[in-house]
């Protein structure tokens, strides 16, 4: 059985979360000097994002498969 589990939120939860994930981008962005980290880049470019486009949502999807 495949469940997909679907969370909205809007662009201050979104920033928040990303500033208690990961501190502020400049911290980020030292982070990837070091390292090739995929999903990091690709959370630093939706943060710069939705920085730029405050009034959109953000749909985010997570499949979780069990027997």
């Amino acid at each position: 059985m495949r469940i997909t589990l679907i969370k909205e939120q809007n662009r201050k939860e979104y920033i928040k979360e990303m500033e208690d994930t990961y501190k502020p981008i400049p911290e980020l962005k030292k982070i990837l000097k070091d390292n090739k980290y995929m999903l990091m880049r690709a959370d630093l470019e939706n943060w710069k994002y939705y920085l730029k486009h405050p009034d959109e949502k953000l749909r985010r999807g997570k499949a979780i498969f069990v027997e």
